[in-house]
């Protein structure tokens, strides 16, 4: 029978094992915090309490295993720049904002932040007058033999049926289809693809 979280207290190879991995642990968080909690790739690392499992930086550092670990535990590797002013090494963890951002008014500024020369939106045409005699409803395919698409004309545009299920799942036949030639079909403007 397994043991409970209160009888697991006094079983001593049980305590070896978590002792173990919290000398690990704190053996991890002390070498970040030399390296200012950041990663060969200047990465931000996170570390939990390991009683709370809150984050770090909400520890109660005067009480438990993180006194010497988080507080002054200063080395070489850290530049004096960053150990100036420092009490506690969890505040390499915090965000700082040193400098008011700029103000967005119309300007210079604003215009190299948004460009107003958008030129990836489409624009839609359609045709009053088709071609032949082609009329809006009208399904149509191209008169080359390799080719197997097949398009509707609504509004002056032709649009693509993605699979002959579609062409069938919207009633059409096949005896419903009139043959045009390329010609006619690329001066017929493309519009969005049947759903």
């Amino acid at each position: 029978m397994p043991y409970t979280q209160d009888e697991l207290q006094s079983v001593g190879y049980y305590n070896e094992f978590i002792n173990k991995l919290r000398e690990i642990y704190l053996e991890k968080l002390a070498e970040a915090g030399e390296n200012g909690f950041r990663d060969v790739n200047n990465v931000l690392l996170s570390y939990e309490d390991i009683f709370t499992g809150f984050s770090i930086e909400d520890v109660d550092i005067s009480k438990g295993p993180y006194l010497q670990v988080l507080r002054k535990g200063y080395t070489e590797n850290m530049p004096e720049d960053v150990i100036n002013g420092l009490e506690d090494l969890r505040q390499l963890l915090y965000t700082r904002q040193f400098e008011k951002y700029p103000k967005y008014t119309k300007g210079k500024l604003l215009e190299k932040t948004i460009d107003r020369n958008i030129s990836e939106l489409s624009t839609s045409t359609f045709l009053t007058e088709l071609p032949g005699d082609l009329t809006n409803g009208d399904v149509i395919t191209v008169d080359v033999a390799e080719d197997l698409r097949k398009w509707v004309i609504q509004n002056g545009q032709k649009r693509i049926f993605p699979d002959l299920a579609t062409f069938f799942g919207y009633g059409y036949q096949l005896t419903d289809l009139k043959a045009v030639e390329e010609g006619t079909l690329k001066s017929i403007p493309s519009g969005d693809d049947i759903e």
